[in-house]
């Protein structure tokens, strides 16, 4: 049983549904970037550049480090 309007109902290709959803996504992370940087403050951002470069972690650990 069909009705109306699902004969006249279209279905989206697949890749203008991917462009579509490329772009969204691509829409997301251009609002959040945006977004960051007009409320994280400037003192927010050199404490984790700071923080990041004073301490780095080491890239291996044996396994008796590991174990202590």
């Amino acid at each position: 049983m069909s009705t109306e309007s699902d004969d006249n109902r279209r279905e989206v290709s697949v890749p203008v549904r991917l462009g579509l959803y490329g772009a969204l996504l691509l829409a997301a992370f251009a609002i959040a970037y945006i977004l960051a940087g007009a409320l994280v403050p400037d003192q927010t951002v050199q404490r984790w550049q700071e923080h990041s470069t004073t301490a780095p972690a080491p890239a291996i650990q044996s396994i008796h480090e590991v174990a202590l």
